[in-house]
C-alpha cells in the first residue's frame, strides 16, 4: 500500500481525534488498523508517544492463541491478522 495514503489517512484520523471526534482507546484501535495494513517506521514515527505506548503494552503479551472480540466492528480474523502482523514489527524493530 502507498505509504503516503497511510500517512495522510492517520494524520486525518490524528485530527479527528483533537477535534474530538475520536476518544484515546478508539484513536488507538484505528491506529492499530492503519499500521497492520503496512508495518513500518514512517506510519510507527507518526503515531502519538500514548497510541505507540498502548500497542506496545497491548501486544507485547498478544499471540495467536489469543482470541479476539470485535462486536461487530470488523472480521475477528482479519483484526487478529494485523495484531499478529505489527506484533511482528515490534518484535522485529526490538520495541518488544
Amino acid at each position: 500500500m502507498d505509504r503516503t495514503v497511510l500517512l495522510t489517512e492517520l494524520e486525518e484520523l490524528l485530527s479527528q481525534h483533537r477535534d474530538g471526534l475520536y476518544t484515546d482507546g478508539e484513536l488507538a484501535s484505528l491506529c492499530l488498523e492503519v499500521m497492520g495494513r503496512d508495518p513500518c517506521g514512517q506510519v510507527w514515527e507518526a503515531f502519538p508517544e500514548r497510541v505507540k505506548s498502548f500497542l506496545i503494552d497491548r501486544l507485547g503479551s498478544f499471540s495467536d492463541a489469543d482470541d479476539v472480540v470485535t462486536f461487530g466492528h470488523g472480521d475477528a480474523q482479519n483484526v487478529k491478522r494485523e495484531m499478529l502482523r505489527v506484533r511482528a514489527w515490534l518484535t522485529d524493530s526490538g520495541l518488544i
